[in-house]
């Protein structure tokens, strides 16, 4: 077995079961970069790490996302049962979402081109085609690209390098850690996984009503 089938099978044997999830987010400054004293302010506060909690069960479509309060941020938290979503303040009252989903509300940890990397689902799968990872240690890999952001009216971000690194423990993806740079910031996100085949338990809550 290559260093990169192995990936890919824990990257399989992560998507099949289930996991809880932890992100962390973090940002800093890019060095030589002239930042504007708002600018300044946003990354100091950014460099406060961020913690968003959750969980996923892909055989049910069932899992939550609880993210962290930010300013000017979406703090709302996503609740899936059985491919119903569920949006709404942390604990409630929910609104139902029309349609069926796979996933969670993912774009409110990322957004632009690292949006199909923090969402789980994506991104195991993107990982079970490992040719382009590295191996750089025993259980650990990393792959650089250039992606396109997904289209947007208001701004073009483009192509902007991210550095995608992952480590593997007793056959499962264990953590996964992301960087990118936009205009003035370097963009921090690790994304540490546990519990495997774990009950993925979430309460159906009422719309319009705090559960």
């Amino acid at each position: 077995m290559t260093p990169s089938s192995g990936l890919a099978a824990a990257a399989s044997a992560t998507a099949n079961t289930t996991y809880r999830l932890r992100y962390t987010e973090t940002l800093s400054a890019i060095p030589g970069v002239a930042l504007t004293d708002s600018d300044r302010r946003f990354i100091e506060q950014g460099g406060k790490p961020l913690v968003s909690e959750g969980a996923y069960d892909h055989s049910s479509l069932s899992g939550y996302l609880i993210p962290p309060k930010r300013a000017g941020g979406d703090t709302r938290e996503h609740r899936l049962v059985q491919g119903e979503l569920f949006v709404g303040p942390v604990g409630g009252p929910f609104t139902k979402n029309q349609g069926r989903f796979e996933t969670l509300g993912y774009a409110v940890l990322g957004t632009g081109a690292l949006l199909s990397w923090v969402e789980p689902w994506q991104m195991l799968t993107r990982v079970q085609q490992p040719e382009t990872f590295v191996p750089t240690g025993p259980d650990t890999y990393r792959l650089s690209v250039q992606e396109n952001a997904p289209p947007n009216p208001k701004v073009s971000f483009g192509s902007v390098p991210i550095t995608i690194e992952v480590t593997v423990s007793g056959g499962y993806i264990r953590r996964v850690t992301l960087e990118s740079p936009n205009e003035i910031m370097m963009i921090h996100i690790t994304i540490d996984f546990s519990d495997f085949g774990a009950p993925v338990v979430v309460p159906v809550p009422t719309p319009g009503a705090t559960p």
